[in-house]
């Protein structure tokens, strides 16, 4: 194990010097350590270099990979061993307030040893934590025809609409104004991607990180917003493909994920949060 985290720090690092003193070891033991795990494995993981550090082979590449998810995976089982009832859980903002009384309350109820804690953030960043198992739980959203890495339960999906105010009007030859998220959100990215396909311009009218925001542009006609259509608020329009020239946008779907064979607990709290979702309400 010793030498694993070993290489797992100066493969990070690009320096055996760098390692040794983040691991508060010696550089000679650091590379007694990489040299003996080299012989071991029969191949060379790092190529050496005076003044240049260290840099992974190809072999080095494709074994940083494995070591990294199995270290991962390991001091997450030595964390559940000390707290056997922590479940960290990762979901959008929106879907933490559809489930808000469930978690501050009645989770508990349903499971008494759970030392629940919740991150609330943009799909994208919440799944890159999922894979990291930085997260045990997840609640997701991808949109529809994007590749999943991960073995999910859905919950439900949605269309997607373009949604502006009643008054507004927008020239075919003009940049679309668009209401949008912050980068990274799927509703940026399949607005932007669609008018993309169809040539069409379009500028940054208004970005924030909050529902209600892009909301709130698109009622006062400040910007053309992508939104699931349960979100869609009162002042508004759909507008349509055919009536007012904008492209067709994918159904997105949520989904929850859980890294149930580290340990059974965090399946648990899917398997709840499953049962407690019901019908689609309005949600982001």
């Amino acid at each position: 194990m010793d030498q694993l985290r070993s290489f797992l720090s100066v493969a990070e690092r690009g320096s055996f010097k760098e390692a040794a003193e983040a691991e508060f070891r010696s550089p000679p033991l650091v590379t007694q350590r990489i040299k003996k795990l080299e012989k071991t494995l029969g191949v060379d993981l790092l190529e050496r270099s005076r003044g240049k550090g260290a840099a992974l082979t190809e072999a080095g590449k494709q074994f940083l990979v494995v070591v990294s998810q199995m270290l991962r995976r390991f001091d997450l089982s030595v964390a559940v061993a000390k707290q056997p009832g922590r479940v960290r859980l990762g979901l959008p903002s929106d879907a933490f307030a559809r489930l808000r009384q469930l978690l501050e309350t009645g989770v508990t109820a349903f499971l008494p040893q759970l030392q629940l804690s919740t991150v609330t953030d943009l799909s994208t960043h919440l799944l890159r934590d999922f894979e990291r198992l930085e997260l045990d739980v997840v609640i997701f959203r991808a949109l529809e025809g994007t590749l999943q890495r991960h073995a999910s339960r859905p919950l439900y999906s949605e269309p997607l609409c373009w949604v502006a105010a009643r008054e507004i009007h927008i020239d075919e030859n003009c940049l679309v104004p668009l209401a949008t998220f912050r980068d990274g959100n799927l509703f940026r990215t399949a607005a932007i991607d669609s008018l993309s396909l169809l040539g069409r311009p379009w500028r940054l009218a208004c970005v924030s990180a909050e529902v209600h925001i892009v909301q709130a542009a698109a009622t006062a006609g400040m910007g053309v917003a992508v939104l699931p259509c349960s979100l869609v608020p009162d002042g508004t329009v759909v507008l349509e493909e055919k009536r007012h020239g904008f492209p067709p946008l994918p159904d997105v779907h949520l989904s929850i994920a859980a890294h149930g064979d580290v340990n059974p607990l965090f399946e648990q709290v899917a398997d709840l949060l499953v049962q407690h979702w019901g019908e689609p309400r309005a949600a982001a």
